[in-house]
C-alpha cells in the first residue's frame, strides 16, 4: 500500500487528472510482490465499495480529498491490482488513419498485445469487413491471445467506444482461449466512417469479468494447490502441480452436497451491486446524436446505446430496425451472486423485473415482465426488447425531440413464502 501511495504521490494532482490512459503506465507497480498485491487488492476493493455508498460526505472535515479524486485514484489502481476490470485506449492517426480510410474487405488493423484481467488480448479492426458477408461494415473484434491453462472460459462485459464517431457498444460475451469476440452488428458502416473522415480515432475498451470457469478436467490440479506439502507429496504420483493466478476462488459451501461439490467449477463470479428495488431514469437524445440518427435513417439498420444508469442498466435504440420498425431494448449489465445461485431449486435463476419503457414525446410506452439471467449466449437473456410493432420508423422520424423513459420494479419472492407454498404442496 505504501508503494502504491508513493507512486501516485509522485505525480502532481494536475498531471494525474490530465494524464491519458496510455500515460498511466508511469505508475510502474510491477516490482510489488504477490502478497502485497493481494493485500492492496482487498483494501482498495473495500474502500471502493464504501465510496459508492450514499453515506460518503464530501463536506466531512475529516476528509481532505474529494470523493471524485478518491474514485479516480482507485480506478487507476484497479487496472494494476484487480482482476475484475481493465480499460485500455488507443489513438489512431496519420498513416494508420489513411490505411483505414482506404481499406479493402478483409484488411486488418491490429493493436499491440495488451494485458487485461490476467489475460493477454489484441484488438482487431476491419474497416470494410472481415469477410465477404460483412463487406461494408466497420468490424471490431477482441481476440484472446492467452489465458491461464486451468480456465475453461471467461464471461466478460465488453464496452468499446470510438470517441470521434460517438459510437459505443456493450456486449456480454463468453471468451475461450485464442478466440475472438465481435462488438456486434449494426454498429457502424464503412461508408459512415469514410464520410466522417476523422483526423484521428480514439478507441477505448473496458472489460469487466463477470465469471471465470475452470476446466473440469483440471480441477484436480486446483485441489492440489490447496493441499499441505505432505499431502502434495503423497498425491504427487497421481496429480500434476499447476500455477494458479494470485486471487481467491469462490469455494463451495461445506454444507453443500457431494454432487454439488463435484460439479462446481466456478473460480470467480462478479457480485453486481443492487441497492434498490426500483429504478427510474431517462435518456434524452442530444442534438448531435439526433442528427446522426436522422442522417442514417434511410440507410442500414443501426444500434445506438446510452451511457450506464446506476452502473446497472443501459438503453438500446434501433430507430430503423427491419420492416420499418423502431425498436427499444433494456440491457442489464450484471447480476448479483444471489441471483445466480441455484442451491434453492424453488428459486428461478436471474432477476425478475416489471419494466416499462417508452418515448415521452410520442406518448408511446410498453410494459413487460421479464427474467434477466445469464445463459450460454450471455447477451441473449440480458437484453430485452419492448416487442414488435410498437412504433414504426416512419413515426419515429416525426419526433423533433426524443426522451426515452424507463421505470423498473424488481420482483423479489420472499423465501418464507416459497417455503409455505412448498409445504402446502
Amino acid at each position: 500500500a505504501v508503494a502504491v501511495t508513493s507512486s501516485i504521490n509522485s505525480l502532481t494532482m494536475s498531471s494525474l487528472v490530465c494524464t491519458s490512459i496510455d500515460q498511466l503506465t508511469l505508475l510502474n507497480l510491477n516490482h510489488i510482490d504477490i502478497r502485497s498485491k493481494n493485500i492492496v487488492y482487498g483494501y482498495t476493493r473495500r474502500v471502493q465499495e464504501l465510496l459508492f455508498l450514499d453515506e460518503f460526505d464530501d463536506d466531512d472535515v475529516n476528509r481532505k480529498i474529494p470523493k471524485s479524486v478518491y474514485l479516480f485514484c482507485l480506478e487507476l489502481i484497479d487496472d494494476h491490482f484487480m482482476i475484475q476490470q481493465s480499460t485500455h485506449q488507443w489513438v489512431f492517426e496519420g498513416p494508420v488513419i489513411d490505411r483505414m480510410l482506404n481499406a479493402v474487405n478483409q484488411q486488418r488493423i491490429q493493436t499491440d498485445i495488451f494485458d487485461a484481467c490476467k489475460m493477454l488480448w489484441a484488438l482487431e479492426i476491419y474497416p470494410d469487413g472481415d469477410d465477404g458477408g460483412s463487406a461494408g461494415e466497420f468490424c471490431v473484434f477482441l481476440r484472446n491471445i492467452e489465458m491461464p491453462q486451468l480456465w475453461e472460459d471467461v464471461a466478460l462485459r465488453m464496452t468499446i467506444v470510438i470517441k470521434e464517431l460517438s459510437v459505443q457498444c456493450t456486449r456480454l460475451v463468453q471468451c475461450t482461449s485464442e478466440k475472438r469476440q465481435s462488438w456486434g452488428s449494426e454498429i457502424l458502416s464503412f461508408q459512415e466512417f469514410t464520410n466522417a473522415r476523422p483526423n484521428k480515432l480514439t478507441v477505448s475498451i473496458t472489460l469487466r469479468v463477470l465469471e471465470i470457469r475452470l476446466d473440469k478436467q483440471k480441477q484436480q490440479a486446483l485441489r492440489m494447490m490447496k493441499m499441505t506439502p505432505d499431502e502434495k507429496s503423497d498425491a504427487a504420483d497421481t496429480a500434476t502441480d499447476a500455477c494458479m493466478p494470485d486471487f481467491e476462488f469462490d469455494a463451495v459451501d461445506d454444507d453443500a452436497g457431494d454432487e454439488q461439490k463435484a460439479g462446481s467449477h466456478i473460480l470467480y463470479q462478479y457480485d453486481q451491486p443492487m441497492d434498490r428495488d426500483h429504478y427510474a431514469f431517462e435518456w434524452k437524445i442530444d442534438e448531435a446524436l439526433a442528427q446522426k440518427i436522422q442522417n442514417n435513417l434511410n440507410n442500414l439498420p443501426r444500434r445506438y446505446e446510452s451511457d450506464a444508469f446506476y452502473g446497472l442498466w443501459k438503453i438500446c435504440l434501433w430507430p430503423n430496425d427491419s420492416n420499418n420498425r423502431c425498436t427499444l431494448a433494456l440491457m442489464m449489465l450484471g447480476l448479483p451472486k444471489s441471483a445466480t445461485n441455484n442451491k434453492d431449486k424453488d428459486k428461478e435463476a436471474g432477476i425478475k423485473a416489471r419494466w416499462k419503457i417508452g418515448i415521452k414525446e410520442g406518448n408511446v410506452y410498453t410494459q413487460k415482465i421479464d427474467s434477466f439471467q445469464y445463459s450460454d449466449g450471455w447477451s441473449n437473456e440480458m437484453l430485452k426488447a419492448w416487442g414488435d410493432d410498437v412504433l414504426t420508423s416512419t413515426e419515429y422520424q416525426t419526433y423533433t425531440a426524443v426522451t426515452i423513459e424507463v421505470d423498473i420494479h424488481i420482483l423479489r419472492e420472499e423465501k418464507d413464502e416459497r417455503k409455505q407454498r412448498k409445504q402446502a404442496v
